[in-house]
């Protein structure tokens, strides 16, 4: 499960640092593919994410991460995945999937919050929303962890597109005004 987690969540990241467009399309889609992998193979009914596959060799017990450790845990990472993902393809379930995991992990991170720290933070971003931004220099707008450039419309142009809970607001033409309009939507 961390394989496909951390690196549909790496495609994401570095999705915000692009500065040409061409390539934001297949790394979202590479961190899409990945992510359903993961819910195909690693989702165990009502129980999150296991840590191995339906596939692997049968064990007694298939064991999920729920703590993080040295790093966060998987299932913590495919919550923050899913929701990013409900934002960025809104006619997909992710955003349902994801709060129905966060709604089975929370009750852990009320008990113990010092071992769940990704997910506090997760829950933060989907309490919040995500805010996505698309255009001629997006990646200059997403350099906050909850924003997220998403692929422009062929139609747009040179403007950046700022949008939150799948609300749009007017173009902006400067990078600093959309940046402002990032951190405005973030704190509504």
């Amino acid at each position: 499960l961390d394989d496909y987690a951390f690196l549909a969540q790496g495609a994401l990241d570095l999705s915000r640092a692009l500065e040409d467009s061409s390539e934001l399309g297949a790394l979202a889609a590479q961190a899409r593919a990945w992510v359903d992998v993961a819910r195909e193979r690693f989702a165990e009914k009502n129980a999150g994410f296991c840590f191995t596959s339906d596939d692997h060799e049968k064990l007694l017990h298939r064991p999920r991460t729920q703590f993080d450790q040295a790093i966060p845990s998987g299932n913590s990472v495919m919550a923050g995945l899913l929701v990013a993902l409900g934002e960025l393809f809104p006619d997909a379930p992710y955003a349902a999937e994801a709060d129905d995991l966060m709604s089975r992990m929370f009750p852990l991170v009320e008990r113990a919050p010092q071992g769940m720290g990704e997910l506090a933070c997760v829950s933060l971003m989907a309490l919040a929303g995500p805010v996505t931004v698309s255009g001629g220099g997006a990646a200059r707008v997403c350099a906050h962890p909850h924003v997220f450039q998403k692929p422009p419309s062929g139609d747009q142009g040179h403007e950046l597109v700022v949008c939150h809970r799948r609300a749009c607001d007017l173009p902006y033409t400067d990078a600093l005004d959309a940046t402002g309009a990032t951190n405005q939507s973030r704190t509504a």
